[in-house]
């Protein structure tokens, strides 16, 4: 197997315009890429540039950001735009020589939205492109193909027959297609009751999300000023204003009314029985993905081509398509309310939107730093059925590696590599030891420990040394001594002969003789760790010196005259006895 690195750094160009996507988009390729790195035992380093106003979003996942304001911040605040030019392309070039990021990854304009990439990109070793689907009349800009060529991969989020990602001149092998991303992912939205008790929202009442995506278009208070026609259409429904955080206009509250305004919105998604959304690349794919029966408002934008996006769901009946003529949305939410259209267009809109493919740009993009055998090992483990049960637990899921590593390292053979590693086993074990009330840490510690003094000719699966461990910590000899047991394992010689279970058998036995005389585990420890033939268990195959050592400590607390914490004298140090 080829040989991993220590450490990874990746850099996030996340410029947007008015809205969130750029930065949306990167946050969840940048999520998966950290889950990968965490099981292959590569230490990663993940920073945003972006110029969003919304940039709280990395605080809330855990990254690290530089931000700049955005254009139409400097705009309101009166700042020359040649100055602002000017300090943004420094600002870029100065971060990304400071940072000479392992990956630099950029987000649909393959030469930044200042035109400054050109001179970045020979500062990183590798470069990502995410071409998110532009109008024609960007893709076929020379400078655009050219620029784009320069990158290493270029992950293409969209699949040809939806939307028509635009089609460039690539070097061969570069180009990789994936299908939409998205930042949430399925075994993260929550169950519709739950959604709707977070929301506020009756568990009986018709819920529509009205949706103006980041919430920064000059639109966005045209579309809720309709609200209150179709409130009047259906006065029993309940309205939730998802204002997303660029947005800067009144509350738009009253009865019946949920003014939501945290960025977590797509894990409510099943709490909606339809909704009214602008139109962008995250939006709609999101809403889809969900199964919203959605009405989508398309808004007129430099580069996405919204209506265009929109029209291609429509015609699979996936989605509803309306304008801010009057009349028009309240038309097409009659249409959606008529018999069985809903529960139509939302099975149309699962089958059109069916995954969430941010794990796939995540490995496509790593694929250039890390070997496949250990990515497609990643992939394979960290499914949505283990990292489900793992966010259910509260796992970590670098805890939840450290230890399947553990488990692993008493396989025996050469060092374990991540290309065999399953973490399964370390699931159950981790929930099993949560109840016997272990720390994860001490878990994990003493997992190593154990896995290190079974090592040898004979191989521990890691089903059974899983299995020893359980019966370890469910021990009542053992019940709340975590640091002590730790001491005790790493005393201890290592064994050949035995398999963890017998060695763990033997040792709690030993334990339980010792707390019928009144040792607790830190005095065995220290029986062990006073016995004078531990000064030679490092010699030899190390067969039956477990053997010799428990019979040695138990013989001695069962002949101790009052069941001394120490097998041998304490030795008294020289010239003690001519002073006394």
């Amino acid at each position: 197997m080829a040989e991993l690195p220590n450490k990874l750094s990746f850099v996030s160009y996340a410029v947007n315009g008015r809205g969130l996507g750029h930065l949306s988009r990167q946050i969840a390729i940048q999520r998966w890429i950290r889950r990968y790195a965490t099981f292959a035992g590569v230490r990663s380093e993940h920073w945003f540039l972006t110029t969003s106003e919304a940039d709280t979003l990395l605080h809330r996942e855990g990254f690290a950001g530089f931000k700049l304001p955005s254009k139409s911040v400097i705009e309101t605040a009166g700042i020359s735009k040649l100055s602002y030019l000017a300090l943004a392309k420094q600002w870029v070039w100065n971060s990304v020589a400071l940072l000479r990021p392992d990956v630099f990854i950029v987000d649909t304009f393959p030469n930044g939205s200042f035109s400054e990439l050109l001179g970045v990109l020979d500062l990183c070793r590798h470069k990502a492109l995410v071409l998110r689907p532009v109008k024609p009349a960007f893709a076929r800009q020379a400078a655009f193909s050219a620029v784009a060529a320069l990158y290493d991969r270029v992950v293409v989020p969209q699949h040809h027959e939806v939307a028509g990602a635009p089609v460039i001149d690539l070097p061969p092998g570069r180009r990789r297609n994936v299908g939409p991303v998205m930042r949430w992912e399925r075994f993260e939205q929550l169950p519709r009751d739950q959604a709707r008790r977070h929301l506020g929202v009756p568990v009986d009442a018709r819920c529509w999300l009205v949706s103006a995506g980041g919430g920064g278009d000059d639109t966005v208070g045209s579309v809720y000023d309709r609200i209150d026609e179709l409130a009047a259409a259906d006065p029993t429904a309940w309205w939730v204003f998802a204002a997303g955080p660029l947005y800067c206009g009144p509350p738009r509250a009253g009865p019946q009314r949920v003014w939501w305004t945290t960025p977590d919105l797509g894990a409510h998604l099943a709490a909606f029985d339809g909704a009214i959304s602008a139109a962008g690349f995250n939006s709609v794919h999101e809403l889809l993905f969900a199964g919203v029966p959605t009405i989508f408002v398309p808004q007129d934008k430099i580069a996405d081509d919204q209506a265009r996006r929109v029209d291609a769901y429509v015609r699979r009946g996936a989605a509803l398509r309306a304008t801010l003529e009057p009349g028009s949305l309240l038309a097409a939410m009659e249409r959606l309310t008529a018999n069985g259209a809903a529960e139509a267009m939302a099975e149309a809109a699962r089958d059109a939107v069916p995954n969430n493919h941010a794990r796939d740009a995540a490995a496509e993009i790593l694929a250039l730093c890390l070997p496949d055998a250990v990515l497609s090992q990643a992939r394979s483990e960290l499914d949505d059925a283990l990292l489900t049960d793992a966010a259910a637990a509260g796992i970590d899921l670098t805890d939840l590696v450290d230890l399947g590593m553990a488990l692993h390292c008493g396989e025996g053979g050469p060092a374990p590599d991540r290309t065999t590693l399953e973490l399964s086993c370390a699931a159950e074990l981790l929930e099993t030891s949560r109840a016997a009330g272990v720390p994860d840490a001490a878990l994990i510690r003493i997992a190593h420990t154990l896995a290190r003094k079974l090592k040898g000719p004979r191989a521990t699966s890691s089903e059974e040394l899983a299995a020893a461990l359980v019966s370890m910590v469910e021990h009542p000899a053992v019940a709340g001594q975590w640091s002590a047991l730790a001491m005790l394992l790493s005393s201890i010689p290592s064994e050949r002969s035995w398999g963890p279970r017998k060695l763990i058998e033997q040792w709690c036995t030993l334990a339980d003789e010792a707390l019928d005389r009144g040792h607790d585990l830190v005095a065995v420890a220290r029986m062990v760790l006073d016995d004078e033939h531990q000064r030679s268990t490092h010699e030899g195959s190390g067969a039956g010196k477990n053997a010799a050592m428990i019979a040695r400590i138990r013989a001695a607390i069962r002949h101790g005259d009052q069941a001394p914490t120490s097998v041998l004298p304490v030795p008294v140090p020289r010239g003690a006895e001519e002073a006394s």
